[in-house]
């Protein structure tokens, strides 16, 4: 179960607002004319993927946003390889939050009866500026390219990855599983997420790798990151929604294709937030998903 904007119009524009056809658009020029991106386009990417509810929150006066710095293409005869460096830059977090009860009832049926759920995702967080990038690799098939993964890197250059995940366990009380109940927060920094082409009838994993493990009110340090390499031995892969999974491949093909944007399809999961005060709400459990990780 374990596994992942200048101003806030931006914000808006990434969840909240009227509902759209299709998802946000990414610019996918390059060099000192690039378009900047909000940084939440970026991480729509999970919602996307996300075969459970999602809300996005902003925080106030957000000012992140994502620019390509490079694109470095290599093609031969018959495989190709791909990386699209990208900056982070300005203040602020954007924050993909698990509808809890969207979550749990995603598992009930996985889990075994009256036994615990371990490592429940609670939140992805990206937070700060950063560098990161995109790799992606495939073969040539009678002279057509196809992309068979993509990998996002948000820890490039030696950056320390802006991204988190929030993680926590439930215990039943009295055979009910109840988000109020949860125990062991953790948070892991997440340096790569990994997408692959899949065949159509097989379901879509995404891998996880991530830089360090701590306690939800710890500070990250030694034993952080030796946790953190630990759990990469035993994470498994991560089931995404089909479409989703599809989705990345594409973004991947307009990369390799030299496209100068890519829009994405709607998610599917993604809280729909509008301005009547009935539904203009921030989640209930906004408060305590985000804790600041310690440095």
């Amino acid at each position: 179960m374990i596994i992942i904007m200048v101003l806030s119009g931006f914000c808006a524009g990434a969840g909240a607002g009227p509902a759209t056809s299709t998802g946000p658009t990414i610019h996918l020029t390059e060099g000192p004319n690039a378009i900047l991106n909000p940084a939440a386009n970026l991480m729509y990417i999970v919602p996307l993927v996300s075969p459970t509810l999602v809300e996005n929150l902003c925080s106030k006066d957000n000012q992140q946003v994502a620019k390509i710095l490079s694109l470095q293409r290599n093609f031969k005869k018959n495989d190709f390889r791909l990386v699209c460096e990208f900056d982070l830059q300005g203040s602020g977090s954007f924050t993909n939050a698990y509808e809890p009860n969207s979550m749990i009832a995603y598992w009930i049926p996985l889990n075994k009866p009256g036994k615990p759920m371990t490592n429940m995702l609670d939140f992805i967080k990206l937070e700060g500026s950063g560098c990161g990038s995109v790799e992606v690799t495939g073969k040539t098939v009678k002279g057509q390219r196809e992309v068979t993964t993509v990998r996002v890197h948000f820890n490039a250059r030696g950056a320390k990855s802006p991204v988190s995940i929030g993680l926590y366990n439930l215990i039943p009380q009295d055979g009910q599983y109840e988000y109020a109940n949860r125990t062991n927060r953790l948070i892991a920094r997440v340096n790569n997420l990994t997408f692959r082409k899949t065949d159509p009838d097989t379901k879509p994993t995404m891998l996880v790798e991530v830089a360090s493990v701590v306690g939800a009110e710890e500070k990250e340090g030694f034993w952080g990151n030796l946790k953190g390499a630990l759990a990469n031995l035993f994470i498994p892969p991560v089931e995404v929604d089909n479409a989703g999974n599809d989705a990345m491949i594409q973004f991947g093909t307009a990369l390799v294709n030299g496209k100068d944007s890519f829009t994405f399809p709607k998610a599917k999961n993604l809280i729909e937030r509008t301005d009547t005060v009935e539904n203009d709400r921030v989640s209930a459990k906004a408060t305590v998903l985000a804790p600041e990780f310690g440095s």
